[in-house]
Formats: C-alpha cells, sequence, structure tokens
C-alpha cells in the first residue's frame, strides 16, 4: 500500500511538522510540485494509521470548522480539490498549515431545523467555508515510504546494501573477489583484471578502482 510503513523504529515514526519535514522531501524530489504531490498523497490517504504507531498525520488547531457544514480533516477526501463542486484545497508548507475552501456540506445527521435556518437566513444560497488546519504534522516515517513508494528513494535494502559498500574499501572487495573468483590457469593477467572489474563496480560502484590500476594490482598480487 502507498504510503505504508513497516518496522519503523521509535524515531522514525515521531510526527514532524510540515514546515520542517517538507525541505527533506523536497530535497528527494529536487521539485515543489512532486513535493508538494507526496505530501497530498499521504494526506488524501486518511490520518488512520496501518499500524499500532501515531497517525499518518496529525493537526493540532482547526479555525472555520463549521458544525456539519464540512468535511472532517482527518479523512482523506477532506484534501482533494474538485474544481467541479469549487472545492479547493491549498498548502501554507512554511506555516505547516492547510486550507479548505469551498461550499457547505450538511452532514447527513445535521437536524432539518438548523439546514432550514442556515438557508432562510443566506437568502436561499449559503456562504462557502474556509476551514484552516494548523499545526499540521506528518509521521515521518510515512514519508519514507510514500518517497520509496514514487521511486524517489531507495528500498530500506537498498540503502543497506549502498551503508556496507560505503564502508568497504576497495582493497578489501578485491581480495574477496581473488577468494571468489580465483585466477584460471589459462587466463592471463590482464583478461582476469578485465573479469574481476565489472564484479568489483557492481560492490563499489564509482568507488572502484578503475580497470588500469585492478590491472596493475592483480599483477602486483
Amino acid at each position: 500500500m502507498a504510503g505504508t510503513a513497516d518496522n519503523a523504529s521509535t524515531a522514525e515514526r515521531r510526527l514532524v511538522l510540515l514546515a520542517k519535514e517538507f525541505p527533506f522531501i523536497l530535497a528527494h524530489t529536487e521539485s515543489e510540485s512532486l513535493a508538494l504531490a507526496v505530501v497530498f498523497a499521504i494526506l488524501q490517504g486518511g490520518a488512520t494509521a496501518h499500524d499500532d504507531g501515531p497517525p499518518r498525520f496529525y493537526f493540532w488547531t482547526v479555525e472555520g470548522l463549521p458544525m456539519f457544514q464540512s468535511r472532517n480533516p482527518f479523512e482523506g477526501v477532506f484534501w482533494r480539490s474538485d474544481p467541479d463542486k469549487d472545492i479547493r484545497v491549498e498548502l501554507d508548507v512554511k506555516n505547516s498549515s492547510g486550507r479548505w475552501h469551498g461550499p457547505r456540506q450538511f452532514a447527513g445527521e445535521t437536524p432539518r431545523e438548523l439546514m432550514v435556518a442556515e438557508f432562510r437566513g443566506s437568502g436561499g444560497k449559503l456562504a462557502p467555508v474556509d476551514v484552516r488546519v494548523l499545526a499540521l504534522t506528518l509521521r515521518h516515517d510515512i514519508v519514507l515510504a510514500q518517497l520509496r513508494f514514487m521511486s524517489l528513494l531507495p528500498s530500506a535494502a537498498a540503502e543497506d546494501v549502498a551503508a556496507s559498500r560505503m564502508v568497504r574499501s576497495p582493497k578489501e572487495v578485491f581480495a574477496d573477489l581473488k577468494e571468489q573468483y580465483p585466477q584460471r590457469a589459462d587466463e592471463d593477467n590482464p583478461a582476469y583484471a578485465e573479469r574481476l572489474h565489472p564484479l568489483m563496480r557492481t560492490q563499489l560502484g564509482k568507488g572502484a578502482w578503475d580497470l588500469e590500476t585492478l590491472k596493475r594490482r592483480v599483477r602486483d598480487k
């Protein structure tokens, strides 16, 4: 499932203000519009967590939410714009807030007398609603999961491999490769180096020796 975190540590499950989390997201998207798409994808998934951790996102206060007349900000549908229905949702990243602007939407449990009074008091046309969600926070591990789902961040397994590569030197990898792939009796040194070189590149990437260095190391063994 998109934006679902598995086996996350307590530190990763922390709730972070949008203003502080957004630069982290932006660093991986390199595009503000794409970073906003990541945030909206999380919000539109709703706040309910699918594990025993805190909500996927949270906010600390709401302004302008009239009783019975707007959607619940904890529900994903609240965060979906719908131009056909004059519903507009915006994020103010700098202030960690969101804004929902649209027509009043009476819920099914709204008392009939309240609806009648509202219509009569407004001349039959209800004023739109402006709802502001303040101190919006995102769960960090959900952000990581969403970035991975959108192929904007390597998987946890890939990160572990990358970390292991970073702590191993070319000399150590070369020694291991010689044990795993010994030189054949009919293979000269340059040919042996050419066989080992792509294997070293696979493990070390740009940190691998170039082919000429590897040939020299093979020759000097």
